[in-house]
């Protein structure tokens, strides 16, 4: 069973064992947020799903974290 992360940091490039991840950018997301608060504040309904790309970034992180 792989417990991958849901986003991504710098440090998992640098971790043994890796960690498996999801990368994606962030900026598209943000941007609907903005229009989400935007339109809430008008009192204007917004009820649109969107959707973004994201990457799956293969790891070994399995099972519960090593101790020590």
């Amino acid at each position: 069973m792989i417990l991958p992360h849901t986003d991504s940091d710098f440090g998992f490039h640098l971790r043994q064992p890796s960690v498996a991840h999801f990368h994606w950018d962030y900026q598209p997301v943000v941007r609907r947020i903005m229009r989400w608060v935007n339109n809430m504040a008008r009192g204007i309904g917004d009820r649109r799903s969107s959707f973004t790309k994201a990457e799956f970034i293969d790891g070994v992180t399995i099972g519960p974290p090593p101790e020590g």
